[in-house]
């Protein structure tokens, strides 16, 4: 399959570290652009990501709140 985003790489399974703002989400398996390196993940990966990232996000506003309490 081509990347839809360059046109040029074929995708490759493998598990890729994610993060998001700078923020380390966990290993997870996606398909990996061998030209431009885009990564793509399916919609149950994709959501499992989200959950990861909203649970930190509330873990860390607790933890501001606490701290102005």
């Amino acid at each position: 399959m081509k990347c839809v985003m360059c046109g040029k790489g074929a995708l490759k399974e493998k598990i890729v570290e994610y993060e998001e703002f700078g923020v380390a989400l966990g290993k997870y398996k996606g398909s990996v652009c061998s030209a431009c390196g885009e990564v793509f993940f399916d919609s149950e990966t994709a959501k499992k990501i989200q959950g990861q990232f909203n649970s930190r996000k509330i873990k860390k506003a607790e933890h501001l709140f606490q701290r102005l309490a």
